[in-house]
């Protein structure tokens, strides 16, 4: 898992036969050997490095944290099974 803030980035293609400026963008990445991992700061810098050889890659980016659910002050759900009568006044 990632922290929040950071991208973690997997190289899973070989660049050779890939374009020089490609493999020199792998290499400013700090990956130098197949499925080699590196974890970075995620600024538009990197994801737009990332774009340039997103062939070559795979990203893993940190998973949202669940919602907390606050519940709400009315009345508590009655257990399955319970008939509810509900009058009202006029």
């Amino acid at each position: 898992m990632v922290e929040k803030g950071k991208i973690q980035i997997t190289l899973t293609k070989s660049p050779i036969g890939a374009q020089p400026r490609q493999r020199k963008v792998v290499k400013a990445l700090g990956l130098r050997k197949m499925h080699q991992s590196v974890v970075l700061n995620d600024t538009p810098a990197t994801r737009g490095a990332v774009a340039k050889v997103s062939h070559l890659v795979t990203v893993l980016e940190p998973e949202p944290e669940p919602k907390t659910s606050i519940r709400s002050s009315g009345p508590e759900p009655a257990p399955e099974g319970t008939i509810v009568i509900v009058v009202e006044q006029a």
